[in-house]
């Protein structure tokens, strides 16, 4: 099936690969091109990005309080959270008797999950296969008790280093949420399996307990829950945004014309209040541009970096769906002028300050991008007619 008929992707889960045993010849060639097979199935869902970017760019895609994973767990600067890290590790392994046992098994699961969760990667990790799995141990272990004790705060202590510190959690949030700091999720789910949640949480899953940890960094007003699949926790936020109710299909790069301009052409700009609807579920019809409401705070442009970060590094696997939004809001916001023009019909609140902080973030987030996939351009194409049809009625009406 055509990934652009659809507005939710499909996608195949990530393989679980069983461990190595003794074979015949002719198994173990089977075993050989299996894998080789995966190799290239399975998919790069996580990815460097921050050094292809200048310093600006990478401080949005770069953790700034704790590693998660491989990419940053040599970070000088973000050593001094790994005491925590393993408290918290060892506060959710030991919430029952026989802690041993339980690492046990903990490591022979993420031996099953090791090779799979490698080629998540995109790349090379200069690591043994020791160092891997207690990296991916220690941070899987710490991110659900993380998730617990935000939901249940029955499980904080005092002196938390997170909970217990103002603006700790949502700094937090941000470096989880980054596509250089994910865990693929099937190994978080394996962890949560063998984990003894407290009985305070016995009644969520993992994800459950996740959205409702990211849930205020996920624009929209109609967002529910995450789905029950998806390769790491911002695939699950970027499936959130997907449009549901009509079919993007990929055109040129044509792009749209900017709000005040529109709006002096005749078109008119509103906010769309349709449901079910996404951010990304923008429509045109009859001269009425409706588009979901965007609240641009302080966290938009870490998100919204990481998302299209994400749509780059996986490649055609992905649609462009939310570079597709960033370039089309880019063009709408091009002034001070144009900002102050949404923020009248209820498209936009700015929550950064001021209406240039809300353009100059836009003209960040775009650059250096390359939108090969437009998945409006039907839509700016639709815009753009109308903008010719009126022009020509306008003159005839004038001049006839």
């Amino acid at each position: 099936m055509d990934i652009y008929e659809t507005t939710r992707e499909t996608r195949p889960a990530v393989n679980q690969t069983p461990p190595p045993m003794k074979q015949s010849a002719e198994t173990a060639l089977a075993r050989l091109i299996r894998e080789k097979m995966e190799n290239i199935s399975l998919p790069r869902c996580i990815c460097r990005i921050g050094d292809k970017l200048d310093q600006e760019s990478s401080n949005t895609l770069v953790p700034k309080l704790v590693s998660i994973g491989p990419y940053h767990y040599a970070n000088e600067s973000l050593k001094v959270m790994e005491e925590h890290k393993w408290h918290y590790s060892f506060t959710l392994l030991s919430r029952k008797p026989n802690l041993e046992a339980r690492l046990d098994k903990c490591v022979k699961g993420l031996r099953e999950l090791e090779r799979g969760a490698r080629i998540c990667y995109a790349d090379e990790l200069n690591l043994t296969s020791d160092e891997f799995v207690e990296i991916i141990l220690i941070d899987g272990c710490f991110v659900i008790e993380v998730l617990m004790r935000y939901g249940v705060k029955g499980l904080r202590r005092r002196g938390d280093p997170f909970f217990g510190r103002p603006g700790k959690i949502s700094g937090l949030r941000l470096d989880m949420l980054m596509l250089e700091n994910q865990i693929p999720l099937n190994v978080l789910q394996m962890l949560f399996s063998l984990a003894p949640i407290p009985e305070q949480c016995t009644t969520q899953s993992l994800n459950e307990l996740a959205f409702a940890f990211f849930k205020s960094v996920i624009p929209g007003d109609h967002v529910e829950k995450f789905g029950q699949y998806g390769y790491h926790f911002l695939d699950m936020i970027r499936d959130q945004l997907l449009p549901v109710s009509q079919k993007l299909a990929p055109r040129s790069s044509k792009l749209i014309k900017s709000a005040t301009n529109l709006d002096k052409s005749g078109l008119v700009l509103k906010e769309s209040t349709e449901q079910p609807g996404t951010l990304l579920d923008v429509k045109f019809a009859k001269g009425y541009l409706a588009i979901p409401q965007l609240k641009i705070q302080p966290h938009t442009e870490t998100l919204l970096r990481n998302l299209i970060g994400y749509e780059q590094c996986v490649g055609g696997s992905t649609a462009l769906y939310v570079t597709s939004y960033a370039f089309l809001m880019q063009h709408l916001m091009r002034s001070e002028e144009d900002v102050e023009l949404l923020e009248k019909h209820d498209i936009v609140r700015n929550y950064l300050g001021d209406r240039k902080g809300a353009v100059d973030m836009f003209k960040r987030v775009c650059n250096g991008i390359d939108l090969k996939q437009n998945l409006y351009g039907e839509l700016c194409e639709q815009v753009n007619g109308y903008e010719r049809k009126s022009w020509f009625e306008g003159l005839r009406t004038r001049f006839l």
